[in-house]
């Protein structure tokens, strides 16, 4: 008898652990799902929206936070409101590097310091009322391998600067140049990707602007654009 009621108290045990282990577990992925929704979902009540570079937050003064700590003010975006709209309905970045169409650049590859790489990027965004969020990529990049044995993996990223004092990457592209002796493919690449509407940072931070009453498109926020480079 006293053996039953040992085994009875060891079962109930065990189940009431389980059930903890499940609503944990149950509350960890409702966590979860709550964080993937807010991501890129702006919050009227708190004037902020979560991105990827952190949280971004527009005071009612205009100052504009990334974590708590000011970047800007959305008055800069009233010279590049009316310049862009003077322009098009889309306004058009452009960035090389290096910036001698013809050169190439080591910096990137602290490994195979010789790998060589170059890049152009053209970056369109919508400056029209109708279509605000709408952004077009147009990225080249070109890798080069002297070496014999090893191969060379570049990472292209494209760096959007806003006038709100906060820069956006998109993903990174890679592209593989391999070694001189590696039949399988040649030790030169170069490929061009054509991507629409790769900015969600800076479509949800326009999103933002807009429901705080700013009618401000993508084009608007958009000041410069650049390239980083990484060994992959």
């Amino acid at each position: 008898m006293q053996l039953t009621k040992i085994r009875r108290t060891s079962l109930i045990a065990a189940a009431s652990g389980l059930i903890a282990l499940v609503t944990m577990a149950n509350g960890a992925m409702a966590a979860t799902q709550t964080a993937q929704t807010a991501l890129g979902k702006p919050d009227p009540a708190t004037r902020s929206v979560r991105t990827s570079a952190g949280i971004l937050a527009v005071a009612k003064d205009g100052t504009v936070t990334l974590n708590g700590r000011k970047t800007g003010n959305i008055n800069a975006l009233k010279t590049a409101k009316s310049q862009a709209l003077s322009i098009s309905n889309v306004t058009t970045f452009s960035a090389a590097r290096p910036g001698n169409p013809t050169g190439w650049d080591t910096s990137w590859n602290n490994v195979e310091s010789n790998c060589a790489a170059r890049a152009n990027v053209t970056f369109q965004a919508s400056t029209a009322p109708t279509d605000p969020l709408y952004t077009h990529t147009s990225l080249n990049a070109t890798v080069s391998n002297p070496y014999l044995f090893t191969g060379c993996r570049l990472n292209a990223a494209v760096k959007i600067n806003t006038a709100l004092g906060v820069t956006f990457v998109q993903p990174s592209r890679t592209l593989l140049a391999c070694s001189t002796w590696d039949p399988t493919c040649p030790n030169w690449a170069s490929r061009n990707w054509e991507i629409d509407n790769e900015t969600p940072d800076l479509a949800a931070t326009t999103n933002l602007l807009r429901i705080l009453g700013q009618p401000v498109t993508v084009g608007m926020l958009v000041s410069t654009v650049e390239l980083n480079f990484s060994r992959a």
